[in-house]
């Protein structure tokens, strides 16, 4: 081998030397730099992942109240008691107060307090009623009609309310039958004394 060869491949051989030191230096760079790189998408994916998987302890509270209960109403405003304040009628009805006593009566009386005697009564044609009284002084009233055969009564006495027609008799204060082939009682019509009348109920 000649001199000039030797020296062809002695720089070959310093030449491959040469890149092999030159990517040897470069290597543990590139690798830093991926490194990092991979580190840093590493660290950005897991926050990502973290923050699709966070769930919440528990539900906020509801606004206006605590406690997860419905808002109180303060001192229960707007509730409708159904109380007036400005009358104190607490919602009464004012027409069933009294125990339940009858209405004022309207109109004329059927007969005056006066000409119905205790233990009698008197006979009102026009409007076919018979008033009666006992003698505790309660005053009743009945059809006139005989429940026999449709003849108008005509008097009261002792207790007794007469038919003129066939002799049936009835009792003043109930008008259930006493004799006579009259086999039913008169009908009860409602009634109420006051102010010195006796006026329809």
């Amino acid at each position: 081998m000649t001199t000039e060869d030797r020296e062809i491949r002695n720089g070959r051989r310093t030449a491959r030397e040469a890149r092999t030191e030159a990517r040897t230096a470069v290597e543990p760079g590139r690798r830093r730099v991926l490194g990092g790189v991979l580190a840093a998408g590493g660290a950005a994916a897991g926050a990502v992942l973290l923050t699709s998987c966070y769930i919440p302890s528990e539900d906020p509270p509801p606004a206006g109240g605590s406690g997860g209960g419905t808002p109180q109403d303060p001192g229960g405003a707007g509730q409708d008691t159904g109380t007036d304040p400005a009358d104190g009628s607490g919602g009464s009805d004012s027409g069933d107060s009294g125990g339940g006593q009858a209405a004022a009566p309207q109109g004329d009386p059927l007969v005056s307090s006066d000409e119905v005697p205790a233990g009698g009564g008197v006979v009102l044609a026009g409007q076919e009623i018979v008033v009666t009284r006992d003698d505790s002084g309660t005053v009743r009233a009945f059809s006139a009609i005989c429940t026999h055969a449709g003849c108008l009564v005509g008097s009261v006495s002792n207790g007794t309310i007469s038919c003129p027609c066939h002799g049936s008799t009835f009792d003043a204060g109930t008008g259930s039958p006493v004799s006579g082939p009259a086999g039913s009682p008169l009908s009860p019509v409602a009634v109420q004394e006051t102010d010195g009348g006796v006026y329809p109920a």
